[in-house]
């Protein structure tokens, strides 16, 4: 999340200043992410909300909930990585050893920044991400001044080794599912080491794999409009693949296969299926954001790119304010989903006014700030 401060997208040789395009992603990731959490929250994981009667609107947001379910956090966590490579660019190419010193430090003072906010942020909101966000930027911080090569070579590590981990170790030990809850993770330091590395919501393995990639795509001239082109195409290809053999999967393999397991979609268990058809969708819509924006620098943001800037405080306030302001209602759980939706819609166009309104008058939200003081 450290890509919500002003030097964290700043293309060091491409540009002047910010991709409007990054910000503008990065607010649809934040809204996405919104959406989700309150479709699951207020409405129910295992859809224990009290729905209306059938009709095609109830019909049509159980669909789009369905299509959107894992997505938004996969193109944060690649956006994440896109920052600390765009961020650390000159001092990759610099010839002395001070200047990527100083950045590896700076980064590892923001993962710390972000694991210790999101340790405490559990207590009160257990799908945290800020915690694995530190995780995340503690290992790219490790790999500034590593190849393309050996970046890539580390998606794969993180997306093999996970399915590794899935082979040995029990994948399901420790959750609840009717509650989408994990009652052991504060009964010992076993239960929560293997909820961070192997099955928590966005463990170490296998999401350092999108963390990488993005970082591997902030080294690209992510500006020139044939490289959005074919990184949007690409997507494409990769996303209809990726469903298709999940379709075929469903059809044709027992629920419980390895190979249905292995193509599913599903964000439990993170498999193959999930990781290449959110990459893929990661890479569609950045590819799209920057062929529409030609290369734009955002000075002034709008509401979706000044949301992009200020996602740190979005992402804490839509649980602190959004749904604490639900939950005095009595309306924060059990409640139809054409309500989730609604609340979310509300939360979401609260975010925009917020962001559009405060970055008039101030050039970093408010937690963008603090992280900004304390860790550099």
């Amino acid at each position: 999340m450290d890509s919500d401060t002003d030097d964290v997208t700043n293309v060091q040789k491409q540009t002047g200043g910010r991709i409007a395009a990054l910000d503008r992603a990065r607010g649809i990731a934040i809204l996405g992410m919104i959406l989700e959490n309150y479709v699951t929250v207020i409405y129910g994981w295992s859809h224990d909300g009290v729905d209306r009667a059938a009709g095609f609107l109830n019909d049509s947001l159980h669909f789009t909930s369905r299509l959107l379910e894992g997505r938004s956090a996969p193109l944060f966590v690649v956006l994440a990585g896109m920052g600390v490579s765009l961020m650390t660019s000159r001092a990759r190419e610099s010839d002395g050893d001070a200047s990527p010193s100083r950045m590896r430090n700076m980064v590892f003072k923001r993962a710390l920044f972000l694991f210790s906010v999101g340790m405490a942020f559990m207590l009160l909101w257990p799908p945290d991400i800020l915690h694995y966000f530190g995780c995340y930027f503690a290992i790219g911080a490790l790999l500034i001044s590593a190849s393309d090569g050996k970046l890539l070579g580390g998606v794969a590590f993180f997306v093999l080794g996970f399915v590794a981990l899935f082979l040995v170790f029990d994948y399901y030990q420790g959750w609840d599912w009717e509650t989408l809850t994990y009652p052991a993770l504060w009964t010992g330091a076993l239960p929560m080491i293997k909820n961070l590395f192997f099955n928590g919501y966005h463990p170490i393995f296998p999401w350092t794999a999108f963390f990488l990639f993005g970082m591997w795509l902030g080294r690209r001239r992510i500006s020139d409009p044939p490289f959005a082109r074919k990184l949007a195409v690409v997507g494409l290809i990769v996303l209809g693949v990726a469903e298709m053999l999940s379709c075929l999967s469903i059809r044709h393999a027992a629920p419980d296969s390895l190979v249905a397991m292995l193509f599913s979609t599903e964000f439990f268990p993170p498999l193959a299926g999930y990781l290449f058809s959110t990459g893929a969708s990661a890479s569609l819509i950045l590819g799209l954001f920057l062929l529409a924006d030609g290369g734009e620098h955002s000075r002034r943001p709008g509401p979706l790119a000044a949301t992009g800037q200020l996602s740190l405080t979005i992402f804490l306030a839509h649980v602190v304010v959004g749904m604490g302001v639900l939950e005095m209602m009595g309306r924060l759980e059990y409640q139809t989903i054409e309500f989730a939706y609604v609340s979310a819609a509300i939360c979401c166009a609260a975010s925009l006014v917020f962001a559009f309104v405060w970055r008039r008058v101030f050039s970093r939200g408010p937690f963008e700030a603090l992280m900004r003081k304390v860790a550099g």
